[in-house]
């Protein structure tokens, strides 16, 4: 889902109730909209990380989990 799929509104009310984030590195532009706006709401934010992505270091930044491959870290140093 791209940012501006959705009003800001609809996708901010999707924070009441959760207890969890989930991004997979897809749309970054959104990912990290919405992870900004969980980390502001003290929601935890887990990230699947599976190669190097356009704005995944900035998505990892904010994480409190992420999850990843053995081979990942070597392939986002290189």
């Amino acid at each position: 889902m791209m940012l501006d799929d959705l009003p800001q509104s609809k996708l901010l009310s999707a924070f009441d109730g959760a207890r969890l984030v989930y991004f997979d590195g897809m749309f970054p532009e959104t990912a990290l909209f919405v992870a900004q706006e969980a980390a502001r709401n003290n929601i935890p934010i887990l990230v699947e990380a599976e190669s190097p992505r356009e704005g995944l270091d900035e998505l990892m930044k904010l994480a409190d989990f992420v999850v990843c491959s053995s081979g990942f870290p070597q392939r986002m140093l290189t």
